[in-house]
Parts: structure tokens; C-alpha cells; sequence
């Protein structure tokens, strides 16, 4: 069992730094939804797995829902961090996939926004995706790069490891009698 763990390493501390990163990267602004000139609403990453309401100057209530591509990106941080500590072999080529897949949350979490509050709605709506939005993109894109390095330096190991295996050859040689 212990070939399955591997001594933690620096590409595997960075890319734990960078779950944890992305993870803090919630707490900003992520959106900001412009209706008029006047309303304008400002959702931070948690405010998106959560849900919000506001109330604006003209007492209108305005409610942005739980968005599921935000839980789902935060879950691919969450579950990044988890296979990340432990350190295991056997789940690192999933960091790669979980990169992708938090890229491919965030893109259509921002199709969903343009199409919710552009397309439906008969008023002009100027979204605009934060600093905070984009750099979680290049984060997650950051860390499918390490992952891919890893996964490769991995099968390097590996391969170096089967080849440098000694090996033992026995020959047994046998006489026969003959019978004259």
C-alpha cells in the first residue's frame, strides 16, 4: 500500500495553494449587473451558491437565485483541495479534469448570467464579469497545467522505476544419461 502514496512535492503544494486561491477568490465580486444608470447590483462568488436579495432605492426587490454552475465551481475547489492533500497517485489525473471542468462551470455560468439578464429581459442590461471572475478562469487553467506536468513527471517515474528493476536469471541446465 505504501506505493500508492508519494512525498509531497512542489508542484503539488502549488496547486493545493491554488484550490485554497481559487476558493478565497469567493469572497469578491464576481458580477456587476447594471439595469439603469442608477440600479446596479454587485454578487460576490459566495452571494452565487447562496442566492441574494436586493432592495434598491426605489424599494424594488430584486432576487438573484442559487446558481448551480457557481456551486459546481466551488465543489471542483473543494474536491481539488481534498485529492490534492491526500496525495494519492491514483487521483492526480482527476486534478486535471477538475481544472477543466471548473473552466467549462465558469463559462457557462457566464452564458447563463448573459442570457438571464440580457437576452430575456426587454431593457438594456450591461453585465460585466469582475477582475476576481477572470483570474479564477486563469487559476483553474494554471492548475490543469501543473496537473498535466505532474500526471507526466508520474509516468516518468514510473517508467524509470520498471526499467531500473534488477533482475534475476536462472538458468537450470540439465544432463540427461545415456543408455548404451
Amino acid at each position: 500500500m505504501n506505493y500508492l502514496i508519494k512525498k509531497s512535492d512542489t508542484l503539488n503544494s502549488i496547486s493545493n495553494f491554488l484550490f485554497l486561491f481559487g476558493m478565497s477568490l469567493f469572497f469578491f465580486d464576481f458580477i456587476t449587473i447594471n439595469l439603469t444608470e442608477v440600479i446596479k447590483y454587485e454578487l460576490k462568488g459566495y452571494e452565487l451558491i447562496l442566492g441574494k436579495t436586493y432592495v434598491n432605492q426605489s424599494n424594488i426587490i430584486q432576487y438573484f437565485p442559487v446558481e448551480f454552475w457557481g456551486i459546481f465551481t466551488f465543489l471542483n475547489l473543494s474536491i481539488g483541495l481534498f485529492v490534492g492533500l491526500l496525495n494519492n497517485i491514483k487521483l492526480k489525473p482527476y486534478l486535471f479534469l477538475l481544472s477543466l471542468a471548473g473552466i467549462i462551470g465558469l463559462l457557462l455560468l457566464q452564458i447563463k448570467f448573459h442570457f438571464d439578464y440580457t437576452l430575456k429581459n426587454s431593457h438594456w442590461t450591461n453585465i460585466t464579469f469582475e477582475n476576481t471572475y477572470w483570474i479564477l478562469i486563469i487559476n483553474y487553467a494554471v492548475i490543469g497545467c501543473i496537473s498535466f506536468i505532474d500526471n507526466i513527471k508520474t509516468k516518468e517515474s514510473e517508467i524509470k522505476t520498471e526499467h531500473n528493476k534488477s533482475t534475476i536469471n536462472i538458468n537450470i541446465i540439465t544432463q540427461e544419461k545415456s543408455n548404451k
